[in-house]
């Protein structure tokens, strides 16, 4: 199991995962005992469950085509290029895991399972560390025109720029920094 999975599911059950070395209250027959292997029970249930699902726990997998001209662009990655956009095809190139369910949230893709991160105002992708607040990005949809993808350290947009290349700026709103979201499964 990755690291991160390890670490989210740390994060999630570390409130509810206390074992404590003090006797049971008189009466209570050993049922503090029982709570607690019960807790750690369900703690070791979900970690074991989170194995199965990509490192951000994302729902599925999705693609994001680019909102400006020409049309029909999606989120791609090639390692001698870096993150571009390219003619949607679909391919695990194009396919990206995050969770719609949090405020922040890793963008993982599919082909290579490494992340999106933004370095010095620069879109890159890195392997996929919970440690990394860069590699967390915050997606607020918008049905008419497209969601922006913000980088929750930069505070920049991701962004399609002139040369098909994706990169993080400024956000404006601009059809460059906006992207429809496909879901795939």
């Amino acid at each position: 199991m990755s690291r991160l999975v390890w670490q989210l599911a740390a994060s999630l059950l570390a409130p509810q995962i206390s074992i404590r070395t003090r006797p049971d209250p008189p009466g209570r027959g050993g049922m503090m005992l029982l709570r607690r292997m019960a807790t750690l029970g369900a703690a070791i249930g979900l970690a074991v469950g989170l194995g199965s699902t990509p490192a951000s726990a994302a729902p599925g997998i999705s693609t994001f085509e680019n909102k400006a001209a020409p049309a029909r662009n999606c989120l791609d990655f090639r390692a001698d290029y870096g993150p571009y956009v390219f003619g949607c095809n679909f391919t695990s190139y194009q396919k990206w895991y995050w969770n719609d369910e949090f405020e922040y949230t890793a963008l993982r893709q599919k082909a290579t399972g490494l992340c999106l991160v933004s370095r010095n105002g620069q879109a890159t992708m890195k392997p996929c560390s919970a440690a990394d607040d860069a590699a967390l990005w915050t997606i607020t949809p918008n049905e008419v025109d497209g969601a922006t993808i913000k980088n929750a350290v930069s505070h920049k947009c991701l962004a399609r720029m002139a040369n098909d290349r994706v990169n993080t700026t400024t956000c404006t709103g601009g059809k460059s920094q906006r992207w429809q979201i496909g879901w795939i499964a």
